[in-house]
């Protein structure tokens, strides 16, 4: 008998702590999942043509901008850096994009490089 006088205030005890912590806790709490950067490893150039573009902009869980480009042959994902020439082009048109409500997918064409002029030494008079 003395057994149970011991057991029910610690029960008790018990169900009032649970019931404390059930009516505390919020509907959100405990599925809060911090936002981390996606790109841990960014390349400066893609040679291989683009089919397909994702930016994300800084936030709270990450500190730069993120551009993932999806290579056409492989369909493989790869992370291209803000700061490289590539970047910064494709990060100026997506801005561009966003505002006139363009095609994105258009930031993913390749500039045309202008043919190169030749150099040609002038030649030197003799007399």
């Amino acid at each position: 008998m003395s057994c149970t006088v011991h057991i029910r205030p610690a029960l008790l005890a018990l169900g009032l702590c649970v019931l404390c912590t059930l009516l505390a806790a919020q509907p959100g709490d405990g599925q809060h999942v911090p936002v981390r950067c996606v790109c841990h490893k960014p390349l400066k150039k893609v040679q291989k043509q683009l089919s397909d573009l994702e930016v994300y902009l800084k936030r709270p869980g990450c500190h730069k901008d993120e551009i993932i480009v999806t290579v056409k042959e492989s369909g493989k994902k790869v992370c291209l850096s803000p700061d490289g020439d590539q970047g910064k082009r494709i990060l100026t048109c997506w801005h561009e994009m966003e505002k006139t409500k363009g095609d994105v997918k258009q930031c993913l064409k390749r500039r045309r490089r202008r043919p190169r002029r030749k150099h040609t030494r002038s030649k030197k008079k003799t007399l």
